[in-house]
């Protein structure tokens, strides 16, 4: 079993990493609706779009390098790891050189300096994956935590300044692309990669490295994929003032992707422990515990979330971008399917075919109902059909191994736990829609009890995270 505390405190140092860069973009996207129009603002996160399917050319190196150097001798590692870096820094400059060049075709007219910067920004990304893949190996994940929070901070002011002192979408991009690039100096200066101390041999353990890589990525393209479609649709269907509002809107709530992906690395060993020595109720015991403090820590949230969306909104992106409420709205419905993390049980199991098929799933549902939505109703569409998506797909999950898990005394889901954990959810935000009534229509003082309640649900949500930590049911 997890020992006490172990899965919140794992949890909580991946997410501060995981979850820096999160909160710059979203203080960034806060910054930019105020001083760019919307026609820039949605061309900025056209481009976010390109990005997202660019980082796909780093070839699935910084995945392959966490199994091909985790399971090789310590001696062997730097080498590896710089193996990794030669092969993913080449990778980076011909993606930053391919974009460089999109931005001089006809279809983006006065973009070219955007996608010059956003140049930069991919290829010091994609260095910075594979460092940070060293830092992972050798366990040092608080280094990794630091530099990402520095280098997000440091990249937001940098954007505050450039933005404020001349709006531009190419002065944002610029500044992400400096703090990027110093945050690759930083982890290759504490992984020691770039420096000439070690023996190396060059692209030792290539082979096996694009191969276990190129193996591997799939999965994480298909995620990728799935992340992103609704974006491209909207996109490429509307103009980019409609793809600014979208945005604003389609995001479930805060860096709750972040603490899902937390919750992902911090259970995975533990499940495969048990799942290898057959201890199916050891297995389910840990998959309980996860989709538990999920519960008691979302459920809270979603239910603010879902109360206050106006003024959260207003608040947040100001009331230009109003038209995204229904949108946020759409995504908080497939909030609730997502507390159960399918990725750690099925890889546990060895069951990689079923999550592969299930993303193949997720990725075929949402593209299609994206497309046929967006042409039948307009904007909404994608949305809706992102939250089908997320349904076939947990759907799926569930079926294809719920059988190999069954046991005489353990049911699959805590239907108790999350009984308690909605209940007590309802209890502490629902008499907030009270105060939500008292301040409708006065945005300044509604701003103070938006703020005001949810410090105080945070404050509640982490600290029934902190009692749900230790080693009990």
């Amino acid at each position: 079993m997890i020992r006490p505390g172990r899965l919140t405190r794992k949890t909580v140092a991946l997410s501060v990493g995981r979850g820096a860069g999160v909160a710059a973009q979203f203080a960034l996207n806060m910054l930019l609706v105020r001083v760019v129009s919307q026609h820039d603002f949605g061309w900025f996160h056209e481009i976010r779009v390109v990005l997202t399917f660019a980082a796909l050319l780093d070839l699935g190196i910084p995945l392959g390098l966490l199994q091909v150097a985790g399971a090789a001798e310590p001696g062997r590692r730097h080498d590896l790891y710089r193996t990794a870096l030669a092969i993913a820094g080449a990778a980076g400059l011909a993606t930053g050189a391919i974009l460089f060049l999109v931005g001089f075709l006809p279809a983006f007219p006065g973009l070219s300096s955007a996608f010059a910067w956003s140049g930069f920004l991919i290829a010091a990304t994609i260095v910075a994956a594979v460092l940070e893949s060293a830092l992972v190996v050798e366990d040092r994940h608080a280094a990794i935590a630091a530099i990402s929070a520095i280098s997000a901070l440091g990249g937001l002011a940098l954007a505050l300044v450039g933005v404020l002192w001349r709006p531009s979408i190419s002065v944002a991009y610029a500044a992400l692309a400096l703090a990027a690039c110093a945050r690759a100096v930083a982890l290759a200066k504490v992984t020691g990669v770039a420096w000439t101390g070690v023996q190396w041999r060059p692209l030792a353990g290539a082979g096996q490295l694009l191969k276990t890589s190129i193996a591997v990525s799939g999965h994480r393209a298909l995620g990728i994929a799935s992340g992103t479609i609704d974006r491209a649709v909207v996109g490429i269907f509307f103009s980019a003032g409609t793809l600014a509002w979208y945005v604003t809107g389609a995001w479930e709530v805060p860096f709750m992707s972040v603490f899902f992906s937390a919750i992902a690395s911090a259970i995975l060993p533990e499940m495969s422990a048990h799942w290898t020595a057959k201890r199916n109720v050891d297995v389910l015991a840990v998959w309980h515990r996860s989709i538990t403090m999920s519960a008691w820590l979302i459920f809270p949230i979603w239910l603010w979330s879902w109360i206050w969306a106006p003024e959260l909104l207003r608040v947040l992106f100001t009331r230009q971008y109003e038209d995204g409420l229904p949108v946020f709205r759409i995504y908080l419905l497939a909030l609730p399917v997502r507390i159960a993390v399918y990725s750690s049980l099925l890889v546990a199991m060895g069951r990689s075919r079923v999550l592969v098929n299930g993303a193949v799933i997720d990725v075929a549902v949402n593209l299609v109902l994206s497309v046929v939505l967006a042409a039948a109703i307009g904007p909404l569409g994608p949305a809706i059909a992102t939250a089908v998506a997320t349904y076939v797909q947990a759907g799926y999950y569930v079926a294809s191994v719920r059988g190999e898990l069954r046991t005489e005394r353990v049911g699959f889901f805590p239907w108790g736990s999350l009984f308690w954990a909605l209940t007590g959810a309802g209890l502490v935000t629902l008499p907030t829609l009270v105060l939500r009534r008292v301040f409708e229509g006065d945005l300044p003082r509604a701003g103070i009890a938006l703020a005001w309640t949810g410090g105080t649900l945070a404050v509640g949500a982490f600290l029934a995270l902190r009692k749900r930590g230790p080693d009990r049911e």
